[in-house]
């Protein structure tokens, strides 16, 4: 039979009413008495169930495949865990955070001040013993797995490992890698304390983000031996693929290229060797004085910020082997005029190409499907513009304050009745919105204008449509 006290917990995480609060004692003894129900059934468990509750026991062996969250934290005596046909590892599940109180909502924090997850309970450092861990099996580490255990030694991540996220081994000095296995693909924000003796030279071809685990200063004393003694500048033709490629957080470059600290701002040209296959996030960003740029035929993506504020560049030819643009790929280049779009690209991201002011004409090519949100915003030289009816979706303010735009070829939103409805608040030839004076909307032929033009409003919208030769 349950006892009360175990019955009053279960009714208080249930929502119940209940005469009197539930405490941490309350709590305490409601395990004991769980434990002590346990056993008197189960006199030989496998496990040391009775020391796993009262947090005596110091070692866990189990032959699951997925350890839930939260399973293990904060067992005080907790010194090594063997799951070698484990292949996910919870939230906290190993960590030195332990839920100090029960709450019905809300979400809590922990000493470093990061979420603990639903529930409200408030994560606390209590344990430190935890010393080895055998995972050889493991594809998934996540948020906090192993947080805080500051004993822990780990020298060697599983080969099996590709993921492993937030926080998973946050405060925890004694994992210190020389190596990642091949295979890893993501390491999230602050998965890994700065690994001071990790082998650059060596990192997977497989990983595609790096969020922790590396710092700034180690990324220049990488790059430092491809300097051209002559000049003084990083010799790009010497350096791996990899290293243009993968995307790297924020929180390691400050938002910055990943070579900012060689004199970024000094490079007139740069030439992106034709072993690239793709652009990481900023990896240029902030070249002020980069007025040419070579992007080879080998490239397939543009990432986010890749070209971001390189404020010198005039002209711009995107490979026909591109197919996306990232968010705020080419942002902030104000002194852009000529950019060719080439016709494999199929979309194009948030903020791709906004804030580039010189931009005087823009042709879309019927590749792409989507244009994000802001992309072409405050191109404020921009006089005309071609939309293709290949495109099914356009994002907020997508060419907001194109405040010279005259010319508009909307092939791209053929029967759009309600959109071209000149009585409608939504349309485009709506009296409430910005529109010049001399505002057309050309159409390629006389057949293409006519599928807009329908009778019931032809009289009132005519006026604004031309055919192109006209």
């Amino acid at each position: 039979m349950i006892a009360g006290k175990i019955k009053k917990v279960i009714a208080a995480l249930n929502g119940e009413a209940i005469e009197e609060p539930v405490t941490a004692a309350t709590v305490e003894e409601a395990l004991d008495d769980l434990a002590d129900a346990i056993l008197e059934n189960h006199p030989s468990p496998s496990v040391d169930l009775d020391g796993f509750i009262r947090g005596t026991i110091n070692s866990v062996k189990s032959n699951v495949t997925e350890v839930p969250d939260f399973a293990f934290s904060a067992k005080n005596a907790l010194t090594t865990v063997d799951i070698p046909n484990a292949t996910y590892i919870g939230k906290y599940t190993f960590s030195s955070a332990a839920a100090s109180s029960i709450s019905g909502s809300g979400s809590g924090s922990n000493e470093d001040g990061d979420e603990s997850g639903d529930g409200g309970d408030t994560l606390v450092f209590n344990n430190k013993n935890l010393v080895t861990v055998n995972m050889p099996s493991v594809t998934h580490i996540d948020e906090g797995a192993f947080m805080g255990d500051e004993n822990l030694v780990i020298t060697e991540l599983p080969t099996s490992l590709t993921v492993i996220e937030k926080n998973a081994f946050k405060n925890c000095p004694k994992v210190q890698l020389t190596t990642l296995p091949e295979g890893l693909i993501y390491i999230a924000d602050g998965a890994l304390d700065a690994q001071e003796n990790l082998d650059l030279n060596n990192i997977p071809s497989t990983l595609k983000y790096i969020g922790g685990g590396i710092t700034q200063e180690m990324l220049d004393a990488y790059f430092s031996q491809f300097v051209d003694t002559e000049t003084g500048l990083l010799d790009f033709s010497r350096i791996p693929a990899f290293w243009f490629e993968v995307n790297i957080s924020d929180s390691i470059t400050g938002g910055n290229s990943r070579f900012y600290n060689f004199n970024i701002n000094q490079y007139t040209e740069i030439t992106i060797p034709d072993s690239v296959t793709s652009i990481g996030n900023n990896a240029f960003s902030n070249c002020q004085e980069l007025t040419s740029l070579v992007i080879p035929d080998s490239v397939t993506s543009i990432g986010a910020g890749a070209f971001s504020d390189c404020q010198a560049l005039t002209s711009l030819v995107i490979p026909d082997s591109v197919t996306s643009i990232g968010n705020n790929a080419f942002s902030g280049c104000k002194e852009l005029t000529s950019l060719v779009i080439p016709d494999s690209v199929t979309s194009i991201g948030d903020n791709a190409f906004s804030d580039c002011q010189a931009l005087t004409s823009l042709t879309i090519p019927d590749s792409v499907t989507s244009i994000g949100a802001g992309a072409f915003s405050v191109c404020q030289a921009l006089t005309s513009l071609t939309i293709p009816d290949s495109v099914t979706s356009i994002g907020a303010d997508a060419f907001s304050v194109c405040q010279a735009l005259t010319i508009i070829d909307l092939s791209a939103f053929v029967s759009c009745t309600v959109l071209l409805d000149a009585d409608a608040e939504t349309s485009i030839f709506s009296t409430n919105l910005y529109r010049p004076n001399d505002f057309k909307v050309t159409f390629s032929t006389q057949d293409a204008l006519d599928s807009f033009a329908a009778d019931q409003y032809w009289t009132s919208i005519g006026q604004y449509f031309v055919v192109e030769s006209e």
